[in-house]
């Protein structure tokens, strides 16, 4: 059986650039990885740290701060990078562990669906994993600020 790539993540098997997002007791932000292309610029990936498939199956407590999560990383990633947009997606066929890929569509970037389709299998709008990295830290940093301007 192969192994899941969310879990190598989550265990620290396998690193992604500028390492940990955010973490919680249920969720953890990375920048995306592949084992075989250059990842696309500023696309983080939000997964439970539980092995799970299914969305339906995710627990009250991995549901209960989710949107809070989402909004806050999107929020981060958007007075970063200033995208036109910020898609938001799980489709988890290729990991089956369940993940969103929250993907800033930058200026000249196609517009909906076909976006993931130039990234990953074109292999366009992709950066270095210094630049990944960087934008990990950049982000980690602002989503901490984000956060602790809650009261």
């Amino acid at each position: 059986m192969a192994k899941c790539l969310g879990c190598e993540i989550v265990s620290g098997r396998v690193t992604t650039p500028g390492g940990v997002i955010y973490e919680d007791e249920h969720w953890m932000v990375t920048h995306s990885i592949s084992s075989h292309l250059p990842p696309l610029k500023g696309m983080l990936i939000l997964q439970p740290k539980r092995h799970c498939e299914q969305l339906a199956y995710l627990t009250l407590g991995e549901i209960e701060n989710l949107g809070l999560i989402l909004r806050d990383t999107c929020k981060a990633l958007d007075e970063i990078l200033h995208p036109m947009k910020i898609y938001a997606c799980s489709a988890g066929e290729g990991v089956k562990h369940v993940h969103f890929m929250i993907v800033p569509r930058m200026e000249g970037m196609t517009i909906g669906a076909d976006l993931l389709k130039e990234a990953i299998e074109d292999q366009l709008w992709t950066c270095s994993l210094q630049e990944a990295k960087d934008i990990a830290i950049k982000v980690r940093n602002q989503l901490c600020s984000l956060q602790g301007q809650k009261t």
